[in-house]
């Protein structure tokens, strides 16, 4: 469910790919 959701977050900020990318890095590791 999480990868799904990440999915659709990316698709809607594709500007912002490493910035979301970085942020679930942080908040499950």
């Amino acid at each position: 469910m999480e990868k799904s959701q990440i999915e659709i977050v990316i698709i809607e900020d594709e500007e912002d790919i490493l910035e979301l990318l970085e942020y679930h890095l942080s908040k499950y590791y």
